[in-house]
């Protein structure tokens, strides 16, 4: 059951909670998450979102690899959890305080709530 609620979660990779602020664009998405980590304790989730592209990562002792764009305002994303295909989502993005929210299918869907760390040099 761990692992279905693992995979509904990075499906999403979005943060929820209280509203913050709309991130629009793709620099100000890099001014709040280069080099940092985001952080869900719950699963042992720990993400970095590169600038060239690249998501890495690690969730429950597995690899976490993807790319992503920016597209129309939203954060356009490919994923895989180890061998499990967590598929493509273009996600409407957030920032409050140290927490960043993505909402699935452009703002309609689902989200989740990332912890943003300094990166510390490893998953």
């Amino acid at each position: 059951m761990r692992i279905f609620y693992l995979s509904f979660l990075l499906s999403l990779m979005v943060v929820s909670a209280q509203a913050g602020e709309r991130i629009f664009d793709r620099s100000t998405l890099l001014d709040v998450v280069s080099e940092k980590v985001l952080i869900l304790r719950l699963f042992g989730i720990k993400l970095k979102i590169m600038e060239d592209g690249r998501i890495e990562g690690k969730a429950m002792g597995r690899d976490v690899v993807g790319d992503w764009e920016w597209q129309d305002g939203f954060f356009c994303r490919s994923m895989f959890w180890g061998e499990r295909d967590i598929g493509y989502n273009c996600q409407e993005v957030s920032i409050n305080n140290k927490k960043i929210k993505f909402i699935s299918d452009r703002g309609l869907g689902a989200s989740a709530k990332f912890l943003i760390k300094p990166n510390a040099g490893s998953n």
